[in-house]
């Protein structure tokens, strides 16, 4: 009987019956008891759940493991930005620290049944910025130009029966110049403007011979010889302008470009008590003057001699265009000083009775036809540069300038573009 009487209740009491009449006290219950939030309406107001939300350390607070995120209902805009939010980040940040803003991929996470608004394409805009890029690219770009020389030169001699169709560079900028006619014959990057190194006393070698007589004696400081690199001139040692001038380009002396700078800048009263350091700021403001007055718009003078200021600033800066136009002067009005750049090696002799065994910087000096004059430059910004002059005729200078090449790449580069004009300059009518 027993057994009968629990099957018997079983059999009353039917499972979906239970729940329904179980739900239906829930309801009435939920009725009386109003919950203070949306959570709650889901999750009932049982005392044993856990807080919804703790305290972590640093005030900030965090999500409880035992009680999932709802996502807000009514309008998100208004339950995720409330209207003090502007005043909250403004506060929260000082006026130097940027205020983090949602990011796009932030909103395309956004739930799916909020209607957003639609999005303007950004595609012009990116159009438009990349025009600007490259126009400045193209341009004077700033000291970090790098564009890389083989592929540049390879669009930009796609003629074949150009003479400078099949060079291939490991310059980074380029400039070939007809001087008497004052037109391009090749170029490559001739507007970026780069580091130039010791291709900087090329401008050294222009003001001092401006602001000195030709009779003017140079003396050697100590502080000249205090300059990175040893060219072996002596401390009061004392030289002819011309020739300090001729020693200082061929072997690319710090040395001699700072006695130079110390004695023009002084106008050559250095020796009576005007600071060296005074006299050399005088100089290098000369030479940027001079700069702007030959129209050499991306040029730019730290120091007389080139040498990199720091591991991030070079002595001094501009184009392969610029370099070009520079040395074009420097040949009109300085020819007798810049010989010795010609030479593979010579001896000179200070007025103490010095002999000096100088050495061109330029290996390869004996490659160029018809040389008139050759400046080298190298340094860990700047790379390998190069600018020389040569007669292509009867009185027919042409300059080839080079600049971001390599130590050896410079003088491969320069004497390709060398023999590439002459066949040029041949073809002109």
């Amino acid at each position: 009987m027993a057994s009968n009487k629990k099957n018997k209740s079983n059999q009353q009491n039917d499972p979906v019956e239970k729940s329904i009449s179980e739900n239906e006290k829930i309801i009435i219950q939920n009725q009386e008891e109003i919950p203070d939030s949306f959570s709650e309406a889901l999750l009932g107001t049982h005392s044993d759940l856990p807080a919804a939300t703790s305290t972590a350390q640093g005030g900030e607070k965090t999500q409880s493991a035992m009680k999932p995120e709802i996502p807000p209902r009514g309008d998100f805009l208004d339950s995720a930005y409330p209207e003090n939010i502007l005043t909250s980040i403004t506060q929260a940040h000082s006026s130097q620290e940027p205020i983090a803003l949602p990011q796009e991929k932030e909103r395309i996470l956004l739930p799916e049944h909020i209607e957003q608004k639609p999005q303007r394409s950004s595609l012009p805009a990116l159009i438009l910025l990349a025009a600007v890029i490259i126009s400045y690219l193209i341009g004077y770009g700033g000291y970090y130009t790098n564009n890389n020389g083989n592929d540049a030169a390879r669009k930009i001699t796609t003629d074949q029966n150009n003479p400078f169709s099949n060079i291939f560079l490991e310059a980074k900028a380029a400039y070939v110049y007809d001087v008497n006619s004052q037109k391009t014959l090749f170029a490559l990057n001739e507007n970026g403007v780069l580091p130039l190194a010791s291709l900087t006393k090329l401008m050294t070698a222009v003001i001092a011979s401006e602001l000195l007589p030709s009779g003017t004696v140079v003396t050697v400081g100590k502080t000249d010889i205090e300059n990175e690199g040893d060219s072996g001139l002596f401390m009061d040692e004392r030289w002819k302008l011309s020739d300090i001038i001729g020693f200082t380009l061929m072997t690319s002396s710090n040395d001699g470009a700072s006695a130079l700078a110390a004695a023009a800048g002084s106008l050559g009263q250095n020796a009576y008590g005007e600071p060296t350091v005074e006299s050399k700021r005088k100089f290098v403001d000369a030479m940027n003057t001079k700069a702007e007055a030959l129209g050499l718009r991306g040029t730019h003078f730290f120091n007389e001699s080139g040498l990199d200021v720091d591991g991030e600033i070079s002595g001094g800066y501009g184009t392969a265009r610029d370099v070009a136009l520079l040395m074009a002067h420097v040949v009109k009005i300085a020819y007798r000083n810049i010989e010795s750049t010609t030479l593979v090696r010579t001896t000179m002799t200070s007025l103490d009775n010095i002999r000096h065994h100088a050495t061109n910087t330029n290996e390869e000096i004996n490659a160029i036809p018809g040389i008139l004059a050759s400046k080298t430059g190298y340094s860990d910004l700047a790379g390998g540069n190069l600018a020389i002059a040569f007669d292509a005729g009867l009185s027919h200078p042409v300059v080839v300038v080079v600049l971001g090449s390599t130590r050896e790449g410079r003088f491969k580069d320069a004497e390709a573009l060398t023999w590439a004009a002459l066949q040029k300059i041949k073809e002109l009518p």
